[in-house]
């Protein structure tokens, strides 16, 4: 797999997007494989970054299917195409497409799936986009939405006021109400469906854990998340707190949380899957 480094124009999370999904590929993989292996469907992953998912569909979906993945960002698409995640090149099935989220190039209901991961923080009228996802998923079709809270998404067993400091640092840091809640969209999915005309028929947890040793691909993950939350918080802390969260996350620091004995950390995901009723948006 290519790194971001290695492609011009990327956003400053593709790099934690790809840390996060080299470290959780096996656990993200399987709840495809039980929710898809072996349908043949016709999938958009919507804002596909760095093409992980758009990789997974493309090896276990059947034969027949056919998937498009969807990017506003030319470096994303790039970077996905080059992408090779697992041994296996993606196949001719796999169509990439450079469009806006909020304007899908495609007609009413083309698509048995829709499917978006970790992206509703970055669009910028999430439910227009929502809304533009149900008009192109069939009648009976279904979106599904994989999503984070910010104030749950890692645990650590880190002191609770220092994290309590740092939710606290990251809602302060946001420019405005709008933008402050993105981040805790996986709380809000089943309300945003109701909101786009879709009914929400079922809500997935996938939790991760792991404890030492770490692998490489999981220490680089911790290694991204804690170098990207320091840099959001960094303006919001005092120089206390900013001198304990680097004594806990730097790697030559007696403090070093991967390298205590009772170190843990778990990982959630959440799922929602809408239905498209017939007769809902534009029927």
């Amino acid at each position: 797999m290519t790194s971001a480094a290695e492609h011009e124009g990327l956003p400053e999370y593709a790099s934690l997007l790809a840390a996060r999904h080299a470290a959780h590929h096996r656990e993200l993989r399987e709840f495809m494989e039980e929710h898809w292996s072996g349908k043949d469907l016709a999938v958009l992953d919507v804002a596909c970054g760095d093409g992980f998912y758009a990789a997974t569909f493309d090896a276990v979906l059947g034969p027949r299917s056919r998937i498009a993945a969807l990017d506003v960002s030319p470096a994303f698409l790039e970077w996905a195409s080059a992408c090779r995640w697992g041994s296996r090149s993606l196949s001719p099935r796999t169509q990439f497409v450079a469009a806006a989220a909020e304007r899908l190039p495609f007609e009413e209901g083309s698509f048995d799936l829709v499917w978006c991961a970790q992206s509703l923080i970055s669009l910028p009228e999430p439910l227009d986009c929502l809304r533009e996802m149900v008009r192109v998923t069939r009648p009976g079709g279904t979106v599904a939405i994989l999503e984070n809270d910010r104030l749950h998404e890692l645990q650590l067993p880190w002191p609770p006021e220092l994290e309590i400091v740092l939710r606290t640092a990251e809602r302060s840091a946001a420019s405005d109400s709008a933008s402050a809640e993105k981040p805790h969209a996986g709380r809000f999915l089943e309300a945003m469906m109701l909101d786009a005309g879709l009914r929400p028929a079922q809500r997935i947890s996938i939790v991760i854990d792991r404890s030492p040793p770490l692998s490489v691909a999981d220490e680089a993950f911790l290694q991204t998340y804690l170098h990207e939350l320091s840099e959001r918080v960094a303006n919001d802390l005092t120089p206390k707190d900013r001198d304990e969260l680097l004594r806990l996350a730097t790697p030559s620091s007696p403090a070093y949380l991967p390298a205590q004995p009772s170190f843990w950390m778990t990982w959630t995901d959440v799922v929602v899957f809408g239905k498209r009723e017939v007769g809902s948006v534009g029927e």
